[in-house]
């Protein structure tokens, strides 16, 4: 008898922060799915639930689902986890079918009279390609700095057009 080789998914994580030398309240707000669209560049989430108009007239909430590079290889799916306005934390869990699942935290706190913000993801292969692309994207923490350095210049760039400062 043949022995069948049974699939083990990897996991990966990145950690990273950032300062914004802004108010909390305005920074937080920011990664909320719709708000986001603001200052991150390709940033367009498809509403699932609820409609777009809900989702731009309210707070996100949990159970909230919207999905992003709809009908390419490159489509997720998310679910709002948690969004607390009061705590500064947002969760969402993603799923990218056939490569992986991951879950990203946000959690912002207050420093210095700007925004210390906290972003972790966590990743899980649901196929030998889904772990290699963990593998990649955690390999190198080095990349992953740059990309919070990256979300850093984009949410400071979008904060000084909107209030001249």
């Amino acid at each position: 008898m043949a022995e069948t080789t049974v699939f083990r998914g990897e996991r990966g994580r990145n950690w990273g922060h950032f300062f914004v030398d802004a108010a909390i309240d305005d920074v937080f707000l920011l990664f909320g799915a719709e708000a986001e669209a603001k200052w991150a560049p390709g940033w367009r989430p498809e509403w699932i639930y609820p409609s777009r108009e809900q989702a731009r007239a309210a707070s996100p909430e949990r159970g909230w689902v919207f999905k992003t590079d709809g009908g390419t290889p490159e489509e997720r799916i998310w679910y709002v986890e948690a969004f607390d306005e009061a705590e500064h934390e947002a969760v969402y869990l993603v799923v990218w079918p056939g490569r992986m699942v991951y879950r990203i935290e946000v959690t912002s706190t207050s420093q210095h009279g700007g925004t210390f913000t906290t972003v972790a993801y966590d990743f899980r292969g649901l196929s030998a390609e889904g772990n290699s692309l963990i593998k990649k994207r955690t390999a190198y923490p080095d990349d992953f700095a740059r990309e919070m350095n990256e979300w850093e210049k984009q949410i400071t760039n979008y904060l000084q057009k909107v209030t001249g400062k």
